[in-house]
Parts: structure tokens; C-alpha cells; sequence
């Protein structure tokens, strides 16, 4: 697995991007965070997706062990 470079981009990470990036990483579905964020389904996917572009991520997985590394989740 090619270890992600955490730059400028990720310090752009919103507070809903983070709380959605918490969820999915103690297990929610995208369905869930919606209903708990009170949010759409389709704005949950388009802060995935935002957080993938940003960090360069190949996949969600890796997205959240990158983080979790830099301490920025839990």
C-alpha cells in the first residue's frame, strides 16, 4: 500500500468532513452519517469523495489508516 502524503490539502478538511471521516471510521454506513448528520446521502458521498480528491487517497480505507496515523482521528 503507497503511503499517503498528508499536505496543505488535508488541512483544509472541514468540520463536517471530519465528522463524517469519525463515523465511517467507528463503523457507520454513509446511510448513517446522513441520518445522524440530518444531511442527504448524495452529500455525505460528494465529502467521501472530497476527502479522497484532497488527500489522494486510492481508497477510503486508506484514507482513514492516513489520518489515524497523523493523529488527526481516533
Amino acid at each position: 500500500m503507497k503511503e499517503l502524503v498528508l499536505n496543505e490539502d488535508t488541512a483544509r478538511i472541514t468540520p463536517t468532513e471530519l465528522r463524517i471521516i469519525k463515523e465511517v471510521a467507528n463503523g457507520s454506513t454513509s446511510k448513517e452519517v446522513a441520518a445522524k448528520l440530518n444531511i442527504s446521502l448524495k452529500t455525505v458521498e460528494v465529502h467521501r469523495h472530497n476527502l479522497m480528491k484532497k488527500t489522494g487517497a486510492g481508497n477510503f480505507i486508506q484514507l482513514i489508516i492516513a489520518l489515524y496515523k497523523k493523529g488527526i482521528i481516533e
